[in-house]
């Protein structure tokens, strides 16, 4: 962390204190930008999202020609930009981490906590700014996925999608909106754990516990994590067609949003009590 930075996060407070909310969110802009791994994981979002659409847009299209006619009339295509999502969530989470702890590991969360005395003010600027960029960089990143993805397939005349189609705008959007919300699970994580290694290693296992629950748990308790778990209710925000076994879009949205709500609001808690 430059000195620079040190020296414009004290300035924007003008006088130790009495910094407001909106000279808070300009101060946590300027950290955000100048720290070079939340700038590099908002870029690996975008390109995860658009290389492994080509990627497993292609891949998609070899596994339809091989398949039965049976799997073929069950084929979704909206799995083609879905597939690369956990890395996606994995990415978003990292850059809500690195915007927390790297004030930890800089010592610049004690130059913070000075101009903005106010922990719950502090904490909301971050949370604000945080949240807003990656809104930003998951959309772009989910209506990219979705683009590549859906030529690969309309290239190989498979079925495809576009944004015209029932449903598929909320499914885009949605996808961007369940990275949003795990790029808060980073940053609720980051105030908790405060150290990096610790808390990208807690959120990216989070992400894909699922993906593993067949390995390590029992039938029900698989099943329980299947549909439950958080990034299982965020991916369902991106589905397009309905699943008996797994939870509808509204639910998904509803569940991931309380899970993140529940942890935002320990976060805090810890925030206010414990020493910077």
């Amino acid at each position: 962390m430059s000195q620079t930075m040190h020296d414009r996060t004290t300035a924007v407070g003008v006088a130790a204190g009495r910094a407001g909310f909106a000279e808070a969110v300009r101060a946590e802009w300027v950290k955000f930008r100048t720290v070079r791994g939340t700038v590099i994981a908002t870029l690996v979002t975008i390109t995860v999202g658009v290389l492994f659409g080509f990627l497993l847009g292609s891949n998609t299209v070899r596994s339809y020609l091989e398949s039965t006619p049976a799997e073929r009339a069950d084929f979704d295509p909206m799995m083609a930009t879905l597939r690369p999502f956990i890395m996606a969530m994995i990415a978003v989470a990292v850059i809500g981490v690195l915007a927390v702890t790297s004030e930890y590991a800089s010592g610049t969360i004690r130059v913070s906590a000075v101009a903005v005395p106010s922990r719950p003010r502090l904490f909301a600027a971050k949370t604000a700014v945080v949240g807003a960029v990656v809104l930003a960089a998951g959309q772009v990143t989910t209506f990219l996925a979705f683009f590549v993805s859906q030529s690969a397939l309309a290239r190989a005349n498979l079925p495809s999608l576009t944004l015209a189609g029932p449903g598929v705008m909320r499914a885009v959007a949605g996808g961007g909106l369940c990275l949003t919300l795990m790029a808060l699970f980073g940053v609720a994580i980051g105030f908790l754990v405060r150290f990096t290694s610790g808390a990208v290693a807690i959120t990216t296992v989070v992400t894909i516990l699922p993906a593993l629950a067949d390995a390590l748990f029992p039938e029900w308790l698989r099943d329980l994590v299947v549909k439950y778990w958080p990034s299982s209710a965020g991916l369902r925000m991106a589905a397009l067609r309905p699943n008996p076994d797994l939870l509808t879009p509204g639910a998904g949205f509803a569940l991931l949003s309380g899970y993140v709500a529940v942890l935002l609001l320990i976060a805090l808690t810890a925030f206010r009590t414990r020493d910077v």
